[in-house]
């Protein structure tokens, strides 16, 4: 079995690649990390449209701990988010405090979730503003 620092989801939404490739160079985490990229990050987990959804996705991830065993788990939402958006749970345009706010509750759940089935893996939530911020939840 591979190990890897980190198994990282993410949207798929073009305006933060950049970013989010920064944060992991910048943790020592690319190239050393399975990244997986679902639109609304983890909307799928915390709010899915279809349990087949949810079911993708955690698939996802435990095929990243089964064969490459990461240190933890790193979901990041993002300021603006148009899956949310779409699915009515979060409005676009929000400032970044509270677009935040809004999105806490879904990545904390999104935590507990995956932590019920992965409990000996640490999972990390970040917030990122369109300002190229990262903002750690807990």
């Amino acid at each position: 079995m591979h190990k890897i620092k980190a198994c990282v989801i993410t949207c798929i939404d073009f305006r933060f690649q950049k970013n989010i490739k920064d944060y992991l160079v910048q943790n020592n985490h690319l190239g050393d990390a399975d990244i997986i990229s679902v639109a609304g990050a983890s909307h799928d987990i915390a709010t899915p449209q279809t349990a087949e959804h949810q079911y993708y996705l955690m698939n996802q991830i435990g095929i990243s701990v089964s064969l490459h065993n990461p240190d933890k788990i790193i979901i990041v939402d993002h300021q603006d988010c148009g899956m949310y958006a779409a699915t009515g749970k979060i409005e676009k345009g929000l400032d970044l405090a509270e677009d935040t706010q809004r999105h806490a509750d879904y990545l904390l759940k999104a935590k507990e979730l995956i932590q019920q089935k992965y409990n000996n893996i640490e999972v990390v939530l970040l917030m990122a503003g369109l300002d190229g911020s990262f903002t750690e939840i807990s």
